[in-house]
């Protein structure tokens, strides 16, 4: 049942508790997944960008470290051209083989320090001490018999050559150089295993967080929907309360196939059946015969002007007829073919028959007005007719006691006092104006 505010007017129940508590729950509990689904974007983003730094780093590391392998290379290709240069001076005499001597040494000295930098880095424990030595002592050990060649000591200079020094020397750094690559190889391999094992697990834990991101946003989807849901719910449940307190109904009439929807009100205001599909022609049968054809045209040219407007008389059998006022407007797809007609009914019975008592109750009271109207004119009419009729009577009534009183009187005072009685009633003189 509906209730009556202080007004008068129609005031909706209130809903139950849980209805009451329904929207700010759900609302709550679509929020939390999508804070969560953002935490764990925010922990995978983070993780992508840690495991896009150590990359990096172990890139740049294996990149130093393949740097120095080359750096190792080169030194011993840099010494083997200062022994080749050393050997083919003494062995010949020919001062050219000295360029390649005197070109490789100079860049031994700053390679060597690269070398040992990056080892020390590397591997802190390993001594280089050794290969520093040995490197010094063959650059030393091939200046020395360079220059004795040059000196004109060539013979001591062979001998000191014959005698393996250098040969000693130079397969002693080979021996560390082997050692260092095979140090830095290590080193590589094992960088390159930890940055691959890193990169492997971020992207799991990515792929991990994405996961449950989409997981969290589906929940989050379903709930929305079930939040849409039950609004919607509560929407169509006030828009019932709202169409039932103003006598409104909603219809809806597909113009493509004449299927025909209605809400309970409509059914029960048209007496169309509960649950039986509905088609435009049961809407025209309903309709008393004298409307009949006037709801059709409206029906008809709402399709080509849009909308329609009318309102007749509903009724079938002994039942009494309900007066119907139907408000649709058209509404077309996005090739401008129309598709649904959609409006509503409004039961108006009880407003034309008040507005019927009212135009009768204004029929009687301008009747009225028109009665008391002529009264007041025929009163006024009275009134002026009354005067002159007194004054004349008065005049008469005195001239009629100046003769029976049988006292001598003026005969023109008589005479006058008749004329001017007379004169008040308007009566026409005749001989002259006098009377004889």
């Amino acid at each position: 049942m509906t209730a009556a505010g202080p007004s008068g007017g129609f005031v909706p129940p209130a809903p139950a508790a849980g209805e009451q508590r329904t929207e700010p729950r759900l609302r709550r509990h679509a929020s939390l997944p999508l804070w969560l689904a953002c935490l764990l974007l925010a922990l995978t983003a983070l993780g992508l960008v840690s495991a896009a730094v150590v990359t990096s780093r172990g890139l740049a590391v294996i990149g130093r470290l393949a740097t120095t392998r080359l750096d190792l290379e080169r030194l011993l290709s840099e010494l083997k051209d200062v022994e080749t240069g050393q050997r083919g001076f003494l062995a010949t005499g020919n001062p050219s083989f000295l360029e390649l001597h005197d070109d490789a040494r100079p860049r031994i000295a700053a390679r060597l320090d690269r070398v040992v930098a990056e080892l020390a880095k590397a591997h802190p424990a390993v001594p280089t001490e050794t290969i520093v030595r040995l490197t010094g002592e063959k650059l030393a050990f091939t200046g020395a018999t360079v220059d004795m060649a040059r000196g004109g000591h060539l013979e001591a200079a062979r001998a000191a050559v014959a005698e393996g020094e250098g040969k000693r020397v130079m397969d002693a750094i080979r021996a560390e150089a082997r050692r260092f690559g095979t140090l830095i190889d290590s080193r590589r391999a094992e960088v390159e295993r930890q940055t691959r094992l890193h990169a492997i697990r971020a992207t799991a834990a990515s792929l991990l967080g994405a996961v449950l991101a989409s997981f969290l946003v589906g929940v989050m989807a379903f709930l929305q929907r079930r939040q849409s849901a039950e609004w919607l719910r509560l929407s169509e449940q006030s828009r019932a309360l709202a169409l039932d307190a103003a006598g409104l109904g909603t219809r809806e009439w597909d113009v493509r196939n004449g299927r025909l929807t209605a809400c309970r009100f409509v059914r029960r205001l048209f007496e169309f059946p509960p649950d039986v599909a509905l088609r435009a022609s049961d809407l025209l049968d309903s309709i008393t015969d004298k409307d009949r054809k006037f709801a059709g045209e409206a029906l008809r040219n709402a399709v080509r002007q849009g909308g329609c407007d009318w309102q007749g008389w509903v009724g079938r059998g002994a039942a009494p007829a309900r007066l119907v006022h139907v408000q649709a407007g058209l509404y077309r797809d996005h090739a401008g073919q129309p598709t649904v007609l959609r409006g509503v009914a409004q039961d108006i019975t009880a407003r034309h028959a008040a507005e019927e008592r009212m135009r009768g109750t204004q029929m009687e009271l301008l009747h009225a007005t028109q009665v008391s109207a002529v009264a007041e004119t025929v009163s006024a009419t009275a009134h002026e007719l009354s005067q002159p009729l007194s004054a004349a009577a008065t005049f008469l009534h005195a001239c009629e006691q100046m003769l029976r009183s049988g006292q001598e009187h003026d005969r023109d005072d008589l005479l006058a006092g008749l004329s001017r009685g007379l004169d008040a009633v308007g009566f026409e003189r005749r001989g002259g104006g006098r009377i004889a």
